[in-house]
């Protein structure tokens, strides 16, 4: 019997100094900017709020992400069921 049940990968944080955010088991990045980073991850939507933020190493391959900067918040959000940018665009 043949499932297609999708392993969802588990994803780790480590926050040095709230300046040096690493992050594994990422998929992709979303919106960024120097106030904001969104990240994808299976489980849902890690957003990241500070100031000064910077992207120093991202590999969707591997899943790691590293962002330097002043970090003032982490904010998870639940998964969405489809719908991508458009669905968001017109809520």
């Amino acid at each position: 019997m043949e499932t297609n049940i999708s392993k969802v990968r588990e994803h780790t944080l480590s926050l040095r100094d709230r300046k040096i955010l690493t992050l594994s088991g990422v998929k992709d990045v979303g919106n960024f900017n120097d106030e904001c980073v969104t990240v994808i991850l299976d489980s849902g939507e890690l957003v990241v709020k500070g100031s000064g933020l910077h992207i120093s190493k991202l590999s969707v391959s591997t899943g790691e992400l590293l962002i330097d900067g002043n970090i003032s918040s982490l904010i998870y959000t639940q998964n969405n069921t489809g719908g991508g940018i458009l669905k968001k665009l017109f809520k």
